[in-house]
Formats: structure tokens, sequence, C-alpha cells
């Protein structure tokens, strides 16, 4: 007996696995019908979500970001290059040239007028560079009507350098 037992067993096993298969094909077709009605519902519900987080963030979010990238381009910005000084400093040093130019024209004329007049070309008076005289002394500056420093430092008497030259 106990082989016809598990035959019977083996035959019902088989009979309802047969039985179970035959309904899986419409199952299957249930579940997945299902499952496209779950993820239809899901996406209606989840569309307004989105709009509103979306109406949020346009509304909230964005001009605060807004606000805080302009207020960063307000700190990055360099702003207007200074205007270039050249043209102050070209007038400056005209002027400060033209100065010169005038105080040395004006020490040049007071030279000039105190210098005694050209004496003509046989005259009997020493060159005021020449050795001392028989007195022994030699033409000073007042003498030769000369006021420049620069003219009484090229006076023989002041280096004594062109004094020897002269000697020799």
């Amino acid at each position: 007996m106990s082989g016809t037992k598990n035959s019977n067993q083996a035959e019902t096993a088989l009979n309802t696995a047969l039985r179970m298969a035959a309904q899986l094909p419409p199952l299957a077709r249930n579940t997945s019908e299902a499952a496209k009605r779950g993820v239809t519902r899901s996406r209606a519900w989840a569309a307004p979500q989105l709009e509103r987080g979306g109406q949020v963030l346009q509304d909230q979010v964005a001009p605060k970001v807004s606000a805080a990238l302009s207020s960063a381009a307000h700190r990055v910005d360099p702003g207007q290059p200074k205007p270039r000084q050249w043209r102050k400093v070209a007038a400056f040093s005209l002027l400060a040239a033209a100065g010169i130019v005038t105080a040395l024209a004006g020490i040049r004329r007071r030279a000039n007028a105190a210098a005694p007049a050209a004496e003509p070309a046989g005259s009997d008076t020493a060159p005021t560079n020449q050795p001392p005289t028989d007195s022994g002394q030699r033409p000073s500056a007042v003498t030769q009507g000369l006021t420049c420093r620069w003219h009484l430092c090229h006076l023989p008497e002041w280096r004594p350098e062109l004094a020897l030259r002269g000697r020799q």
C-alpha cells in the first residue's frame, strides 16, 4: 500500500501544481494591471506636489538665491578704474620746465647786463684769467662784474688748479 499511497500523493501534487499553473497567467495579468494602476495613481498625486514645490521655489527660494548672487557680484566687482593722472603730471612737468627756463634766462640776462662791454681786438687790457699783475693781485669777481656763483667758481682765484695752469 505504501507504493500506491505515494503514487496517489504524487498525482495529487501534480494535479495541484497544474491547477496553479493554469491560474498563474491571469494572476500575473491582474498583478500587472494593478501595478499600472498604482503607478498612475502615484503620478496623479505627485504632479500637483511637484507643481506646488516649483511654485514655492520660484516665489520664495529663487529671490533669495538671486539676491545672494547679486550681492556676491557687487562684492567681486572692482568698480570703475581710476582715471589716469598722466595729464596732471605732464602739465606740472611742463610748468616746472617753463619755470626753470625762465629762471635761467633771467640769470643769464642779469649776468650779461653786469658783464663789461666787449673790448676791441687790439686792446691793451689783459684777459681776466691771466696770472697776477705787477701788483701781485688777481682781478676779483667784483671787478669783472660777475655775480653768478658758477662764474665765481671758475675763476682762477677760486680754483687752485686753474691758477697753477695759468702760471706754467
